[in-house]
């Protein structure tokens, strides 16, 4: 049976996680669960397959509700999960069922637990806008929290941050690279943080310890990237992570 089928996805599908840092002291902030796939090289081309297919929507819920039921399944901790989500997902009609039932039946620790819309939202009509922004609402009513992802990608995501409310944004990891020697990068980098000091701000993609100096510099509250923690199957061992950066004095 060919393995994108969807009928046969969850035989295949898995997550990776990747950590995020607090920059101040180097502890473990939360981890990013990401979806892969043997037959897609990244999340991006497997959603691209997905689309084509119509079937993004239905491997979203699938991926959201491994990841929370795997999360629900290891002990208490402090550090948060960032579940990746689409946007058109939460704009669904089964939406509201879906996550009242994993509530209902799992008892969750909803605090522990963040939505992260990647950028399609910059790309929704005003009618959507709306409707993601109740659903928004509604999701931190039952005490979840919200991310932004890709923010600065493209400059619709920095003109519609104001419009969502938002507990995290995480700013693209085009405006890591490089940090150190771009001077126009820093500039919206600080810009972000602000005009949103309401909000924790994340950089992503940082793989230079010059740009992770860069952005401890400038404000930033959290980092994730390769010079971090790749994705990985299992969880790092984090207090030696810490305790590297700590003795690094960055």
């Amino acid at each position: 049976m060919d393995k994108r089928d969807i009928s046969n996805f969850t035989n295949y599908y898995y997550h990776l996680y990747q950590p995020i840092f607090c920059v101040h002291n180097w502890s473990l902030f939360g981890y990013e669960i990401l979806l892969r796939h043997p037959n897609f090289s990244s999340a991006s081309t497997l959603f691209k397959w997905a689309k084509k297919e119509k079937k993004s929507i239905d491997i979203d819920f699938l991926s959201i509700e491994k990841a929370i039921r795997m999360m629900v399944m290891k002990p208490k901790q402090s550090s948060l999960i960032f579940i990746n989500v689409y946007p058109r997902t939460l704009l669904d009609a089964r939406w509201p069922i879906f996550i009242k039932n994993l509530v209902k039946n799992l008892n969750l620790d909803t605090d522990k637990i963040v939505f992260e819309l990647n950028e399609e939202y910059s790309y929704l009509g005003t009618n959507e806008m709306c409707k993601l922004k109740m659903t928004i609402k509604h999701l931190r009513q039952l005490k979840f929290k919200v991310a932004l992802d890709d923010v600065g990608r493209n400059p619709t995501s920095l003109q519609k941050i104001d419009f969502l409310d938002s507990d995290f944004i995480k700013l693209d990891k085009s405006l890591s690279k490089n940090l150190a020697n771009s001077s126009e990068k820093q500039y919206v980098v600080e810009s972000v943080i602000k005009f949103k000091k309401d909000k924790k701000i994340i950089l992503e993609g940082v793989e230079e310890p010059t740009d992770l100096a860069m952005a401890k510099l400038i404000g930033i509250d959290m980092v994730q990237g390769y010079l971090l923690g790749k994705p990985d199957m299992h969880r790092y061992d984090i207090l030696k992570i810490e305790d590297f950066f700590k003795r690094e004095q960055f």
